[in-house]
Formats: structure tokens, sequence, C-alpha cells
């Protein structure tokens, strides 16, 4: 995505960007600054400081989802159609980059899946919910990624999950190379409309 979204789209057009990468992904980061003076010491004029580039990483707020397709408790024949979202923060799929991939591919996809392919878990989305460190820690039954926790998650944030088969995942799941034609970002003008 440009840096700059134009403004003089027409009215009623509608234009579609394949990424919008933010400026700098999230994570920990540090800064460091320091001097070069010839013939001094300059070990004191340096100084660093710790940051972190906050972005969803074991929770995404539901207020950041604008809206879905099929609707929530709907009835009718979706079988023909593709399920998607609309997010309200056309960052969000381009915040992280998943190991092996660019960062110009999203890492959000939407799964489809029956109560009857999610492995524990309660209710009618057979989720299981629980803290980051429970999610984290280590089952020897249960494959789980490989994160960094970053510095403004603490192991006691809450973090809701559903578990799968590995080989309902592996059938699933987008391979790398096809994340890229998963999300876009869309620029409209609709000044003709009434809010």
């Amino acid at each position: 995505m440009p840096t700059s979204v134009t403004a003089d789209i027409r009215v009623g057009d509608l234009q579609f960007y394949d990424n919008y990468v933010p400026a700098l992904a999230a994570g920990n980061w540090r800064i460091a600054v320091g001097h070069t003076l010839d013939g001094v010491d300059t070990g004191a004029l340096g100084a660093t400081q710790d940051l972190v580039v906050s972005a969803p990483q074991f929770a995404v707020d539901t207020t950041a989802v604008l809206n879905r397709y099929p609707p929530a408790g709907s009835t009718g024949q979706y079988a023909r159609v593709l399920p998607h979202i609309v997010l309200n923060d056309a960052l969000l799929p381009w915040e992280r980059a998943m190991t092996g991939s660019s960062e110009r591919q999203p890492w959000l996809a939407v799964l489809v899946l029956g109560e009857d392919e999610i492995t524990g878990g309660t209710g009618p989305t057979r989720t299981q919910s629980g803290t980051v460190a429970s999610f984290l820690s280590a089952d020897p039954a249960v494959l789980k990624p490989a994160l960094t926790v970053e510095g403004d998650v603490a192991g006691t944030d809450p973090c809701t999950f559903i578990q799968l088969p590995a080989t309902l995942f592996q059938a699933l799941t987008p391979r790398l190379p096809e994340l890229r034609f998963l999300a876009h970002c869309r620029q409209s003008n609709i000044a003709d409309k009434a809010e």
C-alpha cells in the first residue's frame, strides 16, 4: 500500500490494495544512540531505550471486527459463499509476520470449522479459556506455536483458544505462499451515501 492513501477517489469508486504494512512491526525493540568523536572515549555519551510496539498477540479485541459474513446465528444456503470478515483496523492483518513469511503477507486467516472438528472445549464454539502462561506451557500431546512473549503481555493475561487435530490443521490452514491472497485493504468514496 502506498505511504499515503489517495484522497481523490471518485464518488462511488473503490480502490483495492494488496497490503497495508506498518512502518514498524509489532514486537520488542531497543533503540541505541551513540556518539563517535576522534580520540575521545564516548562510552558514556550513548543511550539505549527499550520499547514495545503493541499489537494483538494472544487475543484480538472483538470490536476490531466490523462485520462478518455469514452473519452470526443466521441460516441460509452458504455452501457456495466465501465466509469473510471486515476489520476496523486496516493494519491488523499485517502487524505481525509469521516465521518464514514476508511482512507483506497477513498473519490472520478465517478458518471454517464444524463443532465436531474441534477437540475439547465447551459451549457452541468449543473454546478453551486460560492464561497466556497456561496456553504456552509445555504439553507433549499438543503442538503449540513457538512465540516470544512481548514486554506488554503478562503470563496472567487471559487467552481463549481452540484445539484441532494436527492432520485437520494441516489440511485447513493456508500455505505461506497462499497467505497474500487472503486479505486486502480497500478505500472507498461513499460521499453519495447516507452515513
